[in-house]
């Protein structure tokens, strides 16, 4: 008798530790340290999963009643929160790849558009959702594909030469390469007159600028600093400039998406639709 129960006590006991995992799955703290990896974390977890996401760089975009620590900046971070934290799984790209330990730090690149499909197939993975970065990563290539050509040669009343000025001090523009957003607008057809250059935002002269001789200036901006970029915007005198609240053309993630239609019909709908030579 003794010896039976003895027996299915061990067989009980073997078969709660086999279900532990399971029952553990998706419950595991995650560190962000990118604004766009903190996006893409909050898109694949449910709502009722969003106080896994315990630490975010700052200016971080967080969903109604989450409130992680900001552990980072873009090129700092605290070690210390971060330790303090002791998060299951740490997302890092870019500058913090330098600074990148343990078995739980994942590098999830975020540069091309190809590698943002991937980010969201492997966070859904990582954080035990998988369908659901599945979705999200479809869902994104669906939307990527179908802004081919937008801006391109056949579409009316679009300028064939534009600027895209990301700063006015130093100047800075979007390149032909190198990153999503260079990317992007080569995908869409935009006639960019840097697009030759193989930095993906480099600084240009205002003499380069005129020489390429715009028909359009894109000043893209974020939303919180479009008072500096309308001053940005209003250096350049009486040349047709629109400013573009670029809040969603700066994050890798399927904002993106969005964002670019919206770009494409501003561009379209500026008052100066008949652009000549």
């Amino acid at each position: 008798m003794d010896a039976r129960v003895s027996s299915s006590a061990w067989l009980l006991m073997g078969l709660l530790c086999a279900l532990a995992p399971l029952a553990e799955a998706g419950t595991g703290t995650v560190v962000a340290l990118t604004p766009a990896l903190a996006q893409i974390c909050y898109e694949v977890l449910p709502a009722t999963e969003m106080g896994r996401v315990v630490g975010v760089p700052e200016h971080a975009r967080l969903p109604p009643g989450a409130a992680p620590t900001v552990v980072a900046s873009a090129v700092n971070l605290d070690r210390e929160k971060l330790i303090a934290l002791r998060a299951e799984t740490v997302l890092y790209s870019g500058s913090h790849a330098t600074r990148a330990g343990g078995a739980g730090w994942q590098e999830v690149r975020v540069d091309t558009l190809r590698d943002i499909a991937a980010a969201y197939r492997r966070i859904g993975g990582l954080l035990s959702h998988r369908e659901r970065g599945e979705e999200l990563a479809s869902r994104f290539e669906r939307g990527i594909a179908g802004l081919k050509g937008i801006l391109g040669a056949s579409a009316m009343g679009v300028p064939r030469r534009m600027f895209f000025q990301l700063d006015g001090d130093p100047l800075i523009s979007v390149g032909g390469r190198g990153d999503f957003l260079p990317e992007l607008l080569a995908w869409m057809g935009a006639g960019n007159i840097f697009s030759s250059l193989e930095q993906a935002y480099p600084r240009v002269t205002r003499e380069a600028v005129l020489a390429g001789r715009p028909q359009l200036i894109v000043v893209i901006g974020l939303r919180a600093e479009r008072t500096r970029f309308g001053k940005v915007a209003r250096s350049w005198g009486a040349r047709p400039v629109m400013v573009f609240d670029g809040d969603e053309l700066t994050l890798p993630s399927l904002s993106l998406v969005s964002g670019a239609r919206n770009l494409a019909e501003a561009i379209k709908s500026h008052p100066g639709t008949s652009f000549r030579d």
